[in-house]
């Protein structure tokens, strides 16, 4: 199910892939966000927690799409609070997926990490054995794999090889 103000999320390609999928569009009247609350109240969640990450570790506005993305994975897989008497808390991924995160895998957005540097890659004795970096966020698609930007290189890597140093910059 989609939620949106009237106007928004209303484009054909949505519709289409919402009616394949057996998704719903629910809508409300325009510039009412009393009516979203719910809605509302999640973005300023998530906009929290990435302004929190970034005035923590004193990052600049380039990194903010990386910490909203990093926020909302960890909202998602982080038990909710308020839960029925007698049922267990699970997160919103885990209602939907059925299987629960493994929590170790989040470590401190904007972290200080060593990307290591395959061998075959590296010219003999002569290159470094990593390449220093700051934590962006996870890579679902090298499982668990994290996204490490070098400010020095201006690259984004993407490893499951690295050294965290979070309590250190």
């Amino acid at each position: 199910m989609i939620q949106s103000d009237n106007g928004e999320c209303r484009s054909e390609a949505i519709c289409k892939y919402l009616n394949s999928v057996g998704g719903e569009l629910r809508t409300c009247s325009a510039y009412t966000p009393e009516i979203m609350a719910l809605m509302e109240r999640l973005w300023g969640v998530i906009n929290s927690m990435a302004a929190a990450m970034m005035v923590d570790k004193g990052l600049s506005l380039e990194y903010w799409e990386f910490a909203q993305n990093y926020a909302l994975d960890i909202y998602n897989n982080i038990p909710m609070s308020k839960t029925p008497k007698g049922q267990v808390p699970r997160s919103p991924n885990e209602k939907s997926y059925g299987k629960r995160e493994d929590q170790t895998i989040y470590k401190d957005f904007g972290c200080r990490a060593f990307v290591n540097i395959p061998k075959q890659t590296r010219r003999k004795n002569l290159d470094a054995g990593a390449t220093q970096g700051i934590l962006i966020g996870l890579d679902r698609s090298s499982y668990p794999g994290y996204k490490i930007c070098s400010p020095e290189f201006h690259t984004v890597y993407v490893s499951r090889d690295m050294v965290f140093y979070q309590t250190e910059w």
